[in-house]
């Protein structure tokens, strides 16, 4: 009988122990994981805040495309950004309808990113 009682105990105290540790290493996991999300949202955050954009006149050339446009000009390109945006800001600039038709001669206003100091 109190061998059976001892060993109940000693049964009792290991799954209080484990469910300890497991508790224990939850807790720690999730401050990891917040403390890297935080570090990520700050990291992101000075790199969307790191630029600005500047609008200047381009005259279209024969051959030239809005994307063709944008590339060439823009040497300096903030996180995430890709040539896409680029040309999707210089559509809503210039109010284009068609970014496939833009003429020989026309004078745009075409989006240049630069990096704040």
């Amino acid at each position: 009988m109190k061998g059976d009682v001892l060993i109940m105990k000693v049964i009792v105290i290991k799954r209080r122990n484990a469910r300890l540790a497991k508790l224990r290493w939850t807790l720690i996991s999730r401050s990891l994981m917040a403390l890297t999300t935080a570090i990520l949202i700050f990291v992101w955050l000075h790199l969307v805040n790191s630029y600005y954009i500047v609008y200047v006149p381009y005259q279209v050339e024969q051959g030239d495309t809005l994307t063709k446009i944008v590339q060439e000009n823009n040497t300096y390109r903030p996180w995430g950004f890709d040539s896409r945006d680029f040309v999707q800001l210089t559509v809503e600039k210039n109010n284009i309808t068609n970014s496939g038709h833009i003429r020989t001669g026309q004078t745009i206003l075409i989006p240049i990113a630069k990096e704040k100091e």
